[in-house]
């Protein structure tokens, strides 16, 4: 979640995110975007 955060704060909101070969949900992208302040 906080490496998701980050990139969500350097690129603007994501519609999807994976990391080390882990795909998050569209719920958990949803609340990266909003941690990171990007959500509508």
């Amino acid at each position: 979640m906080k490496e998701c955060r980050k990139v969500a704060e350097a690129l603007g909101e994501l519609s999807s995110y994976t990391s080390r070969g882990r795909t998050m949900s569209k719920r958990d992208v949803q609340n990266c975007n909003k941690a990171a302040g990007k959500a509508e």
